[in-house]
């Protein structure tokens, strides 16, 4: 009887407990989409860098660190919150748009580009796209692919100097 009586109540703590952690967090995001909507980019990094090691893998949290490190430039940070809400949610339109142009920023124009492709090509993406949304993304992977194309160019340089002397 006793026994029951306490896996009840730790189940009760449990759920209470979790209800607070939730609240929390909820209290947190809220602080977090302050700071981006009001574009403090940077105070809403470095507040995004205070909670990683509590929320990070969460969705929601992802995404959002993942717009304050993009905003703030810290690309590379950006590349991994926004591959973590691609692998949580893979049919994320904004998340794989936003990896895209985070690997755009780090020089990861092949990355860019199989995003993009994938957001094009991905039939549950795919039908709920937007024109604006498919413009967006074609104007996105021209961009990426001159950009490519730019890189294959090589210019070359002859530079002659020459001394002489009687």
């Amino acid at each position: 009887m006793n026994n029951s009586v306490i896996k009840i109540t730790a189940f009760g703590l449990v759920v209470f407990f979790s209800s607070l952690v939730s609240a929390a967090n909820d209290t947190e995001l809220s602080q977090l989409k302050k700071y981006l909507l009001e574009k403090n980019y940077s105070q809403a990094y470095r507040y995004s860098e205070s909670l990683a090691d509590e929320l990070a893998g969460e969705l929601a949290f992802d995404f959002l660190a993942g717009l304050a490190a993009f905003g703030s430039e810290n690309y590379q940070a950006a590349v991994f919150a926004f591959e973590r809400v691609v692998i949580l949610e893979p049919t994320s339109f904004n998340g794989r748009y936003y990896l895209a142009l985070s690997y755009q920023k780090v020089d990861n124009l092949h990355g860019a580009i199989v995003e993009l492709n994938t957001l094009l090509a991905n039939e549950t993406i795919n039908t709920s796209l937007t024109n604006e949304q498919r413009n967006q993304i074609e104007t996105q992977l021209s961009w990426v692919n001159k950009q490519l194309v730019d890189r294959k160019r090589s210019w070359s340089h002859d530079i002659a100097l020459s001394v002489g002397s009687d």
